[in-house]
């Protein structure tokens, strides 16, 4: 079975032609929507109406309404956790992250600077959707 395909707001197929015997098509989030969520080439223009009927199938709509209901994608972890801890230290950023749950937990060990933080939390998305929380913020 083939992995479903993710959307938030609506999925906006479009195929055109490249020259004889090439059809491009794609599935866009949205209109204008910069998210491609599948694309390919295929011979015909009914090669082309085919994959994206096929496609579309797989294509899930994501709502939720707050942040913690939407689905994580990418958990983290616990390995993932520490090495993600150990590689802040060595750069000289005193946070321990952690797992409560799916969520992440980010704790500082020392007062962190605005950019220590920031690389704390761009560390941590990069690998993951899952929720992230500060531990002993206010």
């Amino acid at each position: 079975m083939k992995r479903r395909l993710f959307y938030t707001k609506f999925a906006s197929p479009r195929y055109e032609r490249r020259w004889i015997g090439r059809w491009r098509w794609e599935i866009r989030d949205g209109l204008g929507g910069i998210t491609v969520l599948a694309s390919g080439h295929t011979l015909t223009e009914r090669g082309a109406h085919r994959r994206i009927e096929r496609t579309l199938r797989r294509c899930e709509q994501l709502t939720w309404t707050t942040a913690t209901d939407r689905p994580v994608l990418r958990p983290l972890s616990e390995a993932e956790a520490c090495l993600i801890c150990a590689l802040l230290q060595h750069h000289g950023v005193p946070v321990d992250v952690s797992l409560c749950g799916v969520a992440v937990v980010v704790t500082p060990i020392a007062e962190l600077t605005t950019e220590q933080e920031v690389r704390a939390l761009t560390a941590v998305l990069d690998v993951t959707d899952a929720p992230v929380r500060w531990a002993g913020v206010a």
